[in-house]
């Protein structure tokens, strides 16, 4: 029926019936052998094997089909391998066909064949193997794997597959510490943290390039952050500390910098930012966590309770807070947002008199009794689309007492007097923001409404000679705003919208009694006021190298202003009541240009401004065109490596408070009346900066150098009585100002010996110019401040830490100098198996006195509930008072501040 060759060798298959087959071994045409063999119906083959292989050994075959048959059956020496068929279906519990089922047929560990359900659940097994028995697994992710030992036979098998767990074998990447990506860093959180860490906040204060102050907030090569992002979603805005105090650094895999961050993601390649972000990458998805703790302690009582559920889930965030301590930690700083401007800094004109707080932990010097709740939520949709909801409310009183001693370096006789100062503030404050956001690359929305109302009242008692003065001060301040922002772009223009509408109503009293006089000056002072600012630009990318921005707006503020000083011995011109309405309009042309390596903007805006001051009395009004131009230049040389410039010229005119002809008590001590022309300052600033950052080699370095020249049109004039009370006056007259600043940092991280080594200096001159008791005079400030930071980490087991820095300030017209030393020591030893010592001291020397502090913490953990017990002692040489000294122009201010005492705080705390 056919014939296969291949030269003088040839197979023929002669004959071909349903159950015989008869082959031919033939060469030169001549038949040298032939075998017959039969088929049965079970397609089992018998034939004369011997005799057939004895001839066919003799010649080769060719690499057909029959020929490889034949020779496989020769060299083997064995009968053709029977094959079994196995088929079937996978179904789950409902009876579910199921597709990609994974079954596998063994036996002893060697795989005889293998198949995958298709769609509709079907599969088909071939095994070709001479064994009794087979092995037969069934997997898929997310149901529980089966396992059949079964004969090795034709037959039909349906799986029924039940739901469970199924665990992938781990895999291990290993990354180096510190990787860095274009603009982006990223830190290991296991190669930085330590037996004392607990939560994030810990870790990010000792990774290179990044400080932390007192107040909670992160810096970067020296700046602070524009924005802290958890899994780059933007929960608190600058209110990142109830996350960084608070999130578990077990739940963190990675934290991000993005260097040069522009938060507006539309706005990205037009407008670069000089700030760097934060983001925190979570090891899992979905992360329900929190911190919860619980203290007491004596000396007296002592709480400190905090309650904090976070949860982190795609596309959803939430976080709330209650806190309640008077063991000296500060809530504010924490729900406070550190990227909005400050809210009552203005509006609060009348104030009490109190003690100057050291410039070290409020843990040491603050009686307070502070509470606070603070609820957080963020929802994004599948657009992108985000809503946030940030409400807090801080309940917040402390006392602070001390002594003081000033002296007024004037011309002839110093005036110097000391005084005992003893004062309570109370303060409600309670703030709230709805906003909805859309940040994508071609467009941003943001629509946010605010609002924050503000109690407070303030009491102080100042013995001073013979005579103690006391003073309470009570304020009411308000605030609404609607804050919308919208930018779109069109194929290579960019559009931008801007409103802002605000509302702002402030009210205060202060009140103050003396006891050897019937004398009871009070001050009442109101304020309300109507805010709009808005804008539209639109920015051209030309060639991607050059873009051009054109914007036009205004700002529209109107004022009204009512004060009334009585019982004062100042009788004359105590009343204000007047309006102040200041009406901006601008244009502004700016240019982009990125050549290469480079990065240059320049801004040339032009402002009007007119302003309208109306008091009862008279009238007057003022107008005037100022431009404010704006050059920045940016070179990255090399990855790691930028240079920074920038110049510019601003013009601050007049502004609400500048101008009130009667007279205001700030407080118990000074008056002011401000009987002069609009303000009209003009200032030149410049400044170069250098930064590098390695991540491979972990050597970082930044230099920042500023200065700036500033032209007043009027001068104050101080009279300093011999009570040390003060009245000041402003009169017409040109005025001088000078700033220099430099500051440099060094910073080496050891990735083998986990070391941090930072050194640095900052040098700052003052100069302006200023009338005292009818004398003119220029005064001048220095300072000069060295620091250098040591952080090991080496080993598991034991942490060391150390900082020092010195200052040193001078003044021109003073004989005396500050010159102050600090260090500071940490350790953390774990040489007990769940237990942790960790011991902080101090060392503060002021003009050749000195001060030595120390805490001593021991905390243990029960492994099996994940639950730390901590007892800690906070002051332990009981060091009760301290001396700083302020220095400024003719002024010289000692004062002793009164410290918390030795305390014993006992605490719980656990961690989802």
């Amino acid at each position: 029926m056919g014939e296969i060759s291949k030269g003088l060798l040839g197979i023929s298959l002669v004959q071909a019936q349903y159950k015989s087959v008869t082959f031919e071994a033939k060469q030169n045409n001549k038949v040298m052998n032939r075998v017959e063999f039969s088929l049965s119906l079970k397609r089992n083959i018998t034939f004369n094997w011997n005799k057939f292989r004895m001839s066919i050994c003799k010649y080769s075959f060719s690499k057909g089909f029959i020929g490889r048959i034949l020779l496989i059956m020769a060299l083997s020496g064995k009968g053709i391998i029977a094959q079994t068929r196995i088929e079937g279906t996978a179904r789950d519990t409902d009876q579910n066909l199921l597709p990609a089922v994974n079954i596998t047929v063994t036996k002893e560990g060697k795989l005889l064949a293998f198949a995958v359900t298709k769609t509709d659940g079907s599969y088909h097994l071939k095994v070709n193997a001479q064994v009794d028995s087979v092995l037969i697994a069934v997997s898929k992710m997310g149901y529980t794997n089966q396992e059949f030992l079964l004969p090795n036979k034709n037959q039909r098998l349906d799986f029924v597959l039940q739901k469970g767990d199924f665990t992938l074998k781990e895999v291990k990447v290993e990354l180096p510490p510190i990787r860095r990506r274009g603009d982006t860093l990223s830190y290991k959180i296991e190669e930085f943290q330590s037996v004392a860490d607990r939560t994030i906040g810990d870790v990010i204060k000792k990774l290179p390039g990044i400080n932390v102050d007192a107040d909670g907030i992160i810096y970067y090569q020296g700046n602070p952050i524009n924005r802290y992002y958890v899994e780059d979603m933007n929960l608190l805005d600058g209110r990142y500390g109830l996350v960084n105090e608070n999130l578990p650094h077990g739940k963190v895999a990675i934290v991000q910098v993005y260097e040069n961050h522009q938060p507006i993601r539309a706005l990205d390649s037009l407008r670069p930012s000089d700030r760097a972000a934060i983001n925190i990458k979570l090891k899992n998805k979905v992360t329900k966590t929190g911190n919860f703790q619980y203290g007491a302690g004596f000396q007296p009582f002592l709480w400190n309770v905090n309650a904090t559920p976070i949860v982190f889930v795609p596309n959803f965030q939430f976080l709330t807070s209650v806190k309640s301590n008077n063991t000296g930690e500060n809530l504010f700083p924490q729900f406070y947002d550190n990227f909005q401007n400050g809210l009552f800094a203005k509006e609060n004109w009348l104030s009490v008199s109190s003690v100057s707080p050291p410039g070290f932990s409020p843990k040491r010097w603050m009686d307070n009794r502070s509470h606070a709740l603070s609820l957080n939520t963020l929802k994004k949709s599948t657009r992108s689309l985000e809503m946030k909801l940030n409400v807090s409310l801080v309940l917040d009183q402390q006392r602070r007492s001390g002594n003081s001693t000033t002296t007024y370096f004037l011309e002839g006789e110093p005036v110097h007097f000391a005084e005992d100062i003893l004062s309570r503030f109370k303060t409600n404050h309670l703030s709230g923001a709805l906003e909805f956001i859309k940040n994508v690359p071609h467009a941003y929305f943001n629509n946010k409404l605010t609002f924050e109302k503000e109690w407070r009242a303030d009491e102080a008692q100042n013995a001073r000679f013979t005579r103690i003065y006391n003073q309470e001060n009570s304020t009411g301040n308000f605030r609404i705003s609607n804050n919308f922002h919208r930018i779109f772009n069109l194929r290579h223009t960019t559009y931008n919208f801007y409103s802002l509408i605000s509302y702002v109503q402030n009210t205060q009293d202060l009140s103050v009694k003396l006891t050897d006089s019937l004398a009871n000056p009070q001050q009442v002072f109101s304020h309300r006021g109507f805010n709009t600012h808005h804008f539209a630009d639109f920015s051209v990318r030309i060639k991607k190298r050059f873009s051009i921005a054109l914007r036009t707006g205004s700002q529209i503020a109107l004022s009204h202003i009512h004060t009334k000083l009585s019982g004062h011995e100042v009788k004359t011109n105590t009343v204000n009541n007047f309006q102040w309405n200041t009406f901006k309009t601008y244009i502004s042309a700016g240019m982009t240009f990125t050549p290469g390596k480079w990065w240059l903007n320049l801004n040339f805006p032009f402002a009007h401004y007119y302003i309208d001051y109306s008091p009862e009395e008279r009238r007057r009004t003022f107008s005037r065109l100022v431009p404010e131009p704006m050059l920045n230049a940016r070179l990255k040389s090399v990855p790691g490596l930028e240079f920074t410039g920038n110049i510019r010229y601003s013009n601050l005119l007049a502004q609400l408070g500048d101008i009130y002809t009667g007279s205001i008590m700030q407080n118990y001590l000074t008056v002011v009346s401000k009987n002069t022309d609009f303000t009209d300052d003009r200032r030149l600033s410049g400044g170069v900066g250098v930064n590098y950052n390695n991540a491979v080699s972990g050597l970082s370095f930044n230099l920042n150098l500023n200065a700036s020249r500033g032209i007043q049109n009027r001068l104050p004039q101080n009279y300093i009585l011999p009570d040390g009370s003060t009245e000041v006056q402003y009169m017409a007259k040109r005025n001088l100002s000078h700033t220099q600043s430099g500051k440099v940092q060094l910073t080496q991280y050891l990735f083998g010996l986990k070391t941090s080594l930072s050194a640095g200096l900052l040098v700052m001159k003052f100069q302006n110019e200023q009338w005292v008791n009818g004398y003119p005079g220029s005064f001048t400030n220095r300072t000069i401040e060295p620091n250098a930071h040591l952080k090991v980490n080496r080993f598991k087991q034991v942490e060391l830490t150390y900082s020092t820095r010195y200052t040193h300030v001078k003044g021109s017209n003073q004989p005396e100098s500050i010159r102050q030393f600090q260090q500071q020591m940490g350790m953390a030893l774990a040489v007990v198996k769940n237990t942790v010592f960790i011991a902080n001291a101090e060392h503060h020397s002021i003009n050749a006195q000195d001060y030595f502090f120390s805490d001593l913490t021991v905390r243990y953990t029960v492994p099996k509930i994940k639950q730390d017990f901590e007892l800690g002692v906070v002051n332990l040489f009981n060091q009760n008072t301290f001396k700083s000294i302020y220095l400024n122009n003719y002024i010289m201010q000692e004062t002793i501040f009164r410290l918390r005492p030795r305390q014993f705080l006992l605490r719980g705390s656990f961690r989802l």
